[in-house]
Formats: structure tokens, C-alpha cells, sequence
């Protein structure tokens, strides 16, 4: 593999992962709809969790890519799971975290070559 591609293998989840971070952090603004910063920001707290979670399961994948691929794995599986009866959700939100996990895996088996 040339050294142009194992750059793209390990720097394309990585920043796919930081992407879908803030994509979800979008979502915690929903918080403030029609409220006062005051009001909304303990729910802005609550919807940020998500991201949080993508971010730091994001900052242990980050030196270890195979983690990365199984959690990334698991978190799109369990959102599947737990929003099952609306697909355009598990699409939007599991679909991504299924690419990120991918992404990894490439990322680690790219990486253990490389030796």
C-alpha cells in the first residue's frame, strides 16, 4: 500500500468520527426550542450525552483503531436496537457509526501491516 492511502486509512475515521460528534451535538440545541437559556440548558446538557459518548469513544479509537472498529460497532448495533421501530433514525444516526466503525477496522488492518 502506498503511503498516500495509509494516510487517508488512518486519518478517515478519525475525522469521520469528529464529524459525526458535532453531527450530534446539533441535536442538543433542540433543547432550546422556545425556551429560555436559563430553562433549556439542563436538557442541552442531557441531549449532548450522545456526543460525548461518540467523542470519547473517538479519543481511545484514536490510538487504538481496532477499539474503535468493535465500539463504534456496537454503539451503531445498540442505537439499532433501541430505536428499532423508526428506520429513518437507525439510518441517520446508526448508519453513520457503522461507517466510522468500518473506517477503523481499515484503519487497524492498514496499521498491522505496516510493521
Amino acid at each position: 500500500m502506498t503511503k498516500r492511502v495509509g494516510t487517508i486509512a488512518a486519518w478517515a475515521p478519525r475525522l469521520a468520527g469528529l464529524g459525526l460528534a458535532l453531527f450530534l451535538s446539533l441535536f442538543a440545541f433542540e433543547a432550546f426550542n422556545g425556551k429560555s437559556f436559563a430553562d433549556g440548558f439542563p436538557a442541552f446538557l442531557i441531549n449532548l450525552a450522545p456526543a460525548l459518548l461518540v467523542a470519547l469513544v473517538l479519543a481511545v479509537a484514536w490510538r487504538f483503531p481496532a477499539f474503535g472498529a468493535v465500539a463504534f460497532a456496537i454503539l451503531a448495533l445498540s442505537y439499532a436496537v433501541t430505536v428499532r421501530a423508526r428506520p429513518d433514525w437507525v439510518a441517520a444516526i446508526s448508519g453513520p457509526l457503522l461507517i466510522v466503525a468500518v473506517l477503523f477496522l481499515v484503519s487497524w488492518r492498514n496499521s498491522s501491516h505496516v510493521h
